[in-house]
């Protein structure tokens, strides 16, 4: 039998790839490219926020004062404002513009509207038991307004938009697994937003009322009523409730915060969820 000897090529010395593995290390680094850019962008809107005009600011809010046209206010939304005036006093004379909105919803929820705007839901009225409860979660909105978080939210919001649009199309499917990949990086930035936050609300609160009662205790209550493992708030906004009360003990501790008796909560504004 003869034997013809068969002349090598020059893949002879390349080392055998798995193309499985090369294509997933291919995935990764594109995926690690996106998030370095989406990081980046992230950056560059935190720097702009502060620059933002008032003016642009009030045109965003827009969407949101149609539903308060009539421009009445009741005595509820009179009282808040009130609560939020009395801590509306900084060191340097700084004062934030906010405006207080009742919601009339049997939503347990405060929220910071671009233009200084603060909604209120009723349902959160009925769950607070005094007014200085009811002051640090205001006070805890004012901390979103102070940084602006309510900005910084909605422009990054608009760079996973943007991103997951000019990459594959907005109404690709892979298109929206990656906004949902890059809004679940962003709960992290979140979440660190809703500390600082609370922690902007026990300063305002003690320096209202001189002490720092009424902070841990919404959460307390709230926590168990909504019993929710501990893993699940990787997946949310917020951080879970035990979280939060042990850092408010820290800095109460830290800053040497007396607690004492708390204001009783006026009945008009416990019973507002019933006047409409």
């Amino acid at each position: 039998m003869k034997i013809t000897p068969k002349k090598a090529d020059d893949s002879v010395n390349l080392p055998k790839i798995n193309q499985g593995a090369e294509f997933l290390i291919l995935c990764a680094g594109i995926l690690g490219i996106i998030l370095i850019i989406y990081l980046m962008l992230g950056f560059a809107v935190d720097k702009a926020v502060p620059h933002i005009p008032r003016s642009v600011e009030k045109a965003l809010a827009m969407p949101f004062l149609k539903m308060y046209e009539d421009g009445k206010r009741d005595a509820v939304e009179l009282k808040l404002q009130a609560i939020v005036d009395s801590m509306n006093k900084f060191p340097a004379g700084e004062r934030l513009d906010i405006t207080v909105h009742m919601i009339y919803s049997k939503d347990v929820n405060a929220v910071a509207f671009p233009g200084g705007n603060m909604a209120v839901y009723a349902g959160l009225l009925k769950e607070v038991k005094s007014e200085n409860e009811l002051a640090f979660i205001l006070a805890h909105e004012m901390g979103h307004f102070y940084n602006k978080d309510h900005l910084r939210g909605m422009g990054r919001g608009l760079v996973v938009f943007l991103m997951s649009s000019a990459i594959l199309g907005a109404e690709s499917h892979i298109s929206k697994s990656l906004a949902s990949a890059l809004s679940a990086a962003q709960l992290k930035y979140s979440r660190d937003q809703e500390r600082a936050a609370d922690l902007f609300a026990l300063d305002r609160i003690n320096d209202r009322y001189g002490h720092a009662a009424g902070a841990v205790e919404i959460f307390e209550r709230l926590g168990k009523k909504q019993k929710i493992p501990d893993y699940v708030y990787y997946f949310t906004t917020h951080p879970n409730f035990s979280d939060r009360i042990r850092l408010l003990n820290e800095r109460i501790k830290e800053k040497g915060y007396r607690i004492k008796k708390t204001k009783p909560l006026q009945e008009a504004v416990r019973a507002a969820a019933d006047l409409k």
